[in-house]
């Protein structure tokens, strides 16, 4: 064991581990993407009085949110997984807070790199899609709770 990083951190079941991982980063944020723009959609249709799908910001967004979606999976998603791993936190609570707290605090990051200040929706639609990024990576990669 190197670090915490071992192959018993997978159920002993669970088969292909390195090639899930690299799926989940692959699959994970277009899923999540994929959520995020459609409760978007959806709150976006509750809230008009009409509707006209041609003129919906949320749609015109999804573009941005795959593309964020790609650079939270590469730019922090990894080194949350890794903390994870290292950690040995294999619940879905770890992993969604995990997610919530990094989702956080990249949006309210973004000010120091140039890009104006974000209100209080973007920073919650943040943290929400990272975790249930975290969430879809988790599943696909195949980590479980291991009860003793």
């Amino acid at each position: 064991m190197v670090n915490g990083f071992s192959r018993d951190y997978w159920p002993a079941e669970t088969s292909h581990v390195l090639l899930r991982t690299a799926a989940a980063f692959l699959i994970a944020p277009v899923l999540a993407a994929g959520i995020t723009s459609l409760a978007m959609l959806v709150l976006e249709v509750s809230l008009s009085r009409n509707l006209d799908i041609a003129s919906m910001r949320s749609l015109q967004v999804v573009p941005m949110v795959l593309v964020g979606s790609f650079i939270l999976a590469f730019g922090i998603g990894v080194p949350a997984f890794l903390i994870l791993w290292s950690l040995r936190l294999r619940g879905r609570m770890a992993y969604a807070l995990a997610g919530i707290v990094l989702g956080f605090a990249f949006a309210l990051v973004t000010p120091f790199f140039g890009l104006p200040s974000v209100g209080i929706v973007p920073v919650i639609v943040m943290s929400v899609h990272f975790a249930i990024f975290l969430l879809i990576f988790r599943a696909i990669a195949g980590v479980r709770r291991i009860d003793d």
